[in-house]
């Protein structure tokens, strides 16, 4: 067989089935939130005396890869090494979680999540490692996040806060909207299975447009700002439906209006006009 479920009395679930339901809500890894009371899986300097290591705070995160997501969750501080730098130049250190897919789990699986500070190179004016550079440090098929980036001074005694920039991120959830910019077309595609709240300055008219990715009674919004020297318009994608006539965008430049949509199980769209001939700063 291979259809599993979960249930009391089951006594060897597969990973893939513990963890489904953080695999298909879990859109990108991050911390539970951004807050400064609890301040999740936040790096700072050693708490007991600054040296050369930091601290990874206490709280709560998910760690997403290819395949599935690992939620994580910290109850003490845990200190991480830094390693000394003596090249001549400053370097930019990354500090990460990764899932250690290889390792035997204790009864607590207290040994999968793993920290690891991955060393920048050292230059006059240095650069953070890439996620490619993390990624072949942690392991191939590990999963990561990464929570600060670290300057190292050549010649450092001691890692401070004011050495720390932050570089969490919330981790985010399948279906929430998400905003981006769409860089203008006169036939923009938009995919909203990723992006689901487009910002796009008018350039030209839009002749027409494609949107793939999106699921059934999940919204997304498109939003238009009016470029150049205004003017422009724009042909919606077919099969919307509008409580009254199809909308016009305001003419005026930089003015913006926001457009909703919600795909429906007949195969069409409902259309609103969530605000028009907006203000933009």
């Amino acid at each position: 067989m291979s259809i599993y479920t979960l249930r009391s009395g089951g006594t060897a679930h597969p990973e893939d089935s513990v963890l489904q339901p953080f695999t298909d809500l879990i859109r990108s890894s991050g911390v539970l939130d951004l807050n400064t009371t609890d301040s999740h899986l936040k790096i700072s300097q050693r708490g007991a005396g600054a040296n050369m290591s930091v601290d990874i705070n206490t709280g709560r995160g998910i760690i997403k890869g290819s395949g599935n997501a690992y939620p994580v969750r910290n109850t003490t501080d845990i200190n991480v090494a830094v390693t000394s730098n003596a090249l001549g130049n400053p370097r930019i250190d990354a500090v990460v979680l990764y899932i250690d897919l290889a390792e035997s789990p204790t009864a607590t699986a207290d040994d999968v999540v793993k920290s690891a500070v991955v060393a920048g190179t050292a230059a006059a004016s240095p650069v953070a490692p890439t996620d490619a550079a993390i990624q072949t440090a942690v392991g191939a098929s590990n999963p990561f996040v990464r929570l600060a980036n670290v300057a190292v001074a050549n010649g450092a005694s001691s890692i401070t806060d004011a050495n720390v920039t932050d570089a969490r991120v919330q981790f985010k959830t399948k279906h929430q909207l998400l905003a981006d910019t769409k860089t203008f077309s006169t036939t923009p595609a938009y995919d909203v299975s990723q992006t689901n709240d487009y910002i796009m300055t008018l350039t030209s008219n839009i002749a027409s447009m494609t949107v793939t990715g999106f699921t059934i009674d999940v919204p997304f919004i498109l939003r238009f700002v009016q470029g150049g020297s205004g003017g422009y318009t724009v042909a919606f994608f077919t099969l919307i439906d509008w409580p009254d006539d199809a909308p016009v965008v305001t003419a005026t430049t930089s003015k913006k209006d926001s457009f909703l949509f919600i795909p429906r199980v007949n195969g069409r769209f409902e259309g609103y006009v969530m605000g028009q001939n907006a203000n933009i700063s």
